[in-house]
């Protein structure tokens, strides 16, 4: 669960009041939250309908939040009031989704993610990650005077652009490719065709081989000594290589 926007334990803060939040908020979030999420469409239609809204649903989430929390039905005053203002909290839907999503639908991909210093993946049934050094993300810089400490790609939630969303949607958030126009690939809107199965949305372990063409995630760019806010955000471009042996 997101415990809200930053400052936040999720993007490095330590801070007392960062911890409590993460765990006293979402504690009695989940108690008012959990029982009514039997009452929700599939999140596949959220989804969806969140895309058409101009969400690529992980670096912009505001339109799929709001269509969560309607889907909630009546709940406190206070809680939507939180929920509403703090937009990434469908993220951490999204992302409980992906990972369901991988697990069901039998995808050579079984994790993937990154820790600031390598990124890489597991396949499904082995023990054993293959892995890449991490670079940072490129694109947007919200703190100048901290470019010298950005994070290399981290977090896991890469399983959402795994899963066909994120970076292989930002053909339905057209402000996100103005904004990364230095930096993403000149097939932005059209590489999800090469490389996702059709049949499932996943990326095709194969097809990322065979077109030498790795996914895109989009990721924030994190201060690799822990900070109220993340420095920018931006997009981490998986080498193919990676899903051939690693390192």
């Amino acid at each position: 669960m997101s415990e809200g926007p930053p400052p936040a334990l999720r993007f490095g803060s330590d801070s007392p009041e960062c911890i409590k939040r993460a765990r006293d908020w979402c504690s009695q979030a989940a108690a008012i939250i959990n029982p009514r999420l039997a009452r929700l469409p599939p999140v596949e239609e959220l989804t969806n309908a969140a895309l058409v809204r101009g969400d690529e649903c992980h670096a912009i989430t505001a339109a799929g939040n709001l269509l969560f929390v309607d889907a909630l039905g009546d709940i406190p005053e206070p809680l939507r009031n939180d929920l509403l203002g703090n937009p990434g909290f469908a993220l951490g839907i999204w992302m409980a989704w992906a990972g369901w999503k991988l697990r069901s639908s039998g995808s050579l991909i079984e994790a993937i993610g990154g820790n600031g210093l390598d990124f890489g993946w597991r396949p499904r049934g082995a023990k054993a990650w293959l892995t890449v050094p991490a670079p940072s993300p490129s694109g947007s810089i919200f703190k100048k005077d901290r470019v010298e400490f950005c994070l290399g790609a981290i977090g896991d939630s890469a399983l959402i652009d795994i899963c066909g969303l994120g970076g292989q949607s930002l053909r339905f958030a057209p402000n996100l490719i103005k904004e990364w126009a230095d930096v993403l690939p000149d097939d932005v809107r059209t590489r999800h065709q090469r490389i996702l199965d059709v049949d499932t949305g996943i990326v095709d372990v194969s097809q990322v081989i065979e077109m030498d063409t790795g996914p895109i995630i989009n990721l924030a760019i994190v201060d690799r000594e822990g900070a109220a806010a993340p420095i920018g955000r931006g997009v981490y471009v998986v080498p193919p290589g990676l899903f051939k042996t690693g390192s």
